[in-house]
């Protein structure tokens, strides 16, 4: 899945500084439901996930983007959150 230009460009501030992308984890509340695709050993705080639809990006902060996350991964850990 390509990862809309609106994404990237919210995303910008950890892609751009850990030389990373985003990737998709699925549909959330009718949105599509990305992170940043962080390299291991890498710990920013609290995860943002962001939510497109229409053009339009959404950025969630924590707690929301913990059970947003709670809710389309099975495992966590599988995303490096903690």
């Amino acid at each position: 899945m390509n990862v809309p230009n609106a994404v990237e460009k919210a995303a910008n501030h950890l892609t751009g500084q850990f030389d990373c992308g985003v990737k998709c984890m699925g549909k959330y509340d009718g949105k599509d439901a990305y992170i940043a695709d962080l390299p291991d050993g890498v710990s920013i705080g609290f995860p943002e996930v962001y939510l497109y639809k229409d053009g339009q990006v959404e950025v969630i902060g924590a707690p929301m983007s913990f059970g947003i996350i709670d809710a389309l991964v099975e495992d966590a850990g599988e995303l490096d959150v903690e």
